[in-house]
């Protein structure tokens, strides 16, 4: 799956879970659903991505000092920031799916999947 794929796969399910999971005849017809806010401009500055969107917000996340400048995982968390709020607390979501995520794997390397609530 390429990186457009992704993106526009994740615009779907935002436009589904906006109308209440409900997709019109309308929504089928043009092909397009009711997306949100789009992406003007992005900005790749290590340390930082900048997404400016046509809302006329931006959304900025910064690696901390210990991590290796990611662009693709900035702007992914770039999305989430903006679909949590585009507050600091989506940051708050990301590490408790990761210390759930962590509490599962304390002696377990089989290589399963494994499901995580957040």
């Amino acid at each position: 799956m390429t990186w457009e794929e992704i993106v526009e796969s994740a615009r779907t399910l935002e436009a589904v879970r906006r109308c209440g999971g409900a997709i019109t005849a309308e929504m089928i017809r043009t092909g397009r659903l009711s997306l949100g806010p789009q992406m003007q401009k992005v900005i790749f500055n290590n340390p930082a991505t900048v997404v400016v969107w046509d809302d006329d917000t931006k959304t900025v996340v910064k690696c901390g000092d210990r991590d290796v400048y990611d662009p693709e995982k900035g702007l992914a968390l770039c999305f989430m920031k903006k679909m949590l709020g585009n507050t600091g607390r989506y940051y708050e979501t990301v590490k408790k799916a990761l210390a759930e995520y962590e509490k599962t794997q304390k002696g377990d390397d089989d290589g399963e999947e494994t499901d995580t609530e957040v």
